[in-house]
């Protein structure tokens, strides 16, 4: 549940080693709280761990988020089972990681749709949503989803972040930004708003 109004009860993510600081600022304010799970990283390993075991099997659905790798490996499949989708290279990351795309298209003169996913890193719903809506426009028998997708030339990128999606699976979980460095103690923008 989300707090709605003062008072209202919420959760908060501290780090470990900002709890004590978080506490003592609680406590000095009288905020009443409780530490729910000392641990969310074990949450994060354990999810990560069924998601390892399920990619074993090689398949590529949407009941579970998919590494970047199995991002491109699925649209390069796509390209090579479709005629109507060809492959977009967009150019390269800061970790020269490809800017991987697809083009769906019908026909000539139609008018564009270009869709974009993974902008933060996190945010693994994105990625997910954007290969789904692909799936549906390339598959679906649906008349509705077919007229719909050959009306249009579909320009589709999942993971325009893929420097910061990448991070996500590896290192940390809850990474935002993308991973160039700005400084020696800064890594990272905000792609959505931070373009210099």
């Amino acid at each position: 549940e989300t707090a709605r109004k003062v008072g209202d009860r919420f959760d908060i993510v501290v780090a470990p080693h900002k709890l004590a600081d978080f506490t003592e600022t609680l406590e000095a304010d009288y905020i009443p709280h409780q530490v729910i799970d000392e641990n969310v990283q074990n949450a994060f390993d354990q999810e990560r761990t069924r998601i390892t075991n399920k990619r074993a099997k090689g398949t590529f659905d949407w009941s579970d988020y998919h590494t970047l790798e199995e991002i491109h490996a699925w649209l390069d499949k796509l390209a090579s089972e479709h005629s109507e989708v060809e492959l977009l290279d967009a150019g390269r990351s800061h970790q020269n990681r490809t800017l991987k795309g697809v083009k769906l298209s019908y026909g000539e003169g139609r008018p564009g749709v270009f869709i974009e996913g993974g902008i933060h890193a996190r945010e693994w719903i994105s990625p997910a949503t954007v290969t789904y809506i692909l799936n549906e426009l390339v598959n679906s028998e649906d008349a509705q989803v077919r007229a719909l997708a050959e009306e249009f030339d579909w320009y589709v990128f999942p993971s325009v972040n893929p420097d910061g999606y990448a991070y996500t699976f590896q290192v940390n979980r809850l990474w935002r930004k993308t991973r160039k460095p700005y400084g020696p103690f800064c890594y990272g923008a905000d792609p959505n708003r931070n373009w210099d």
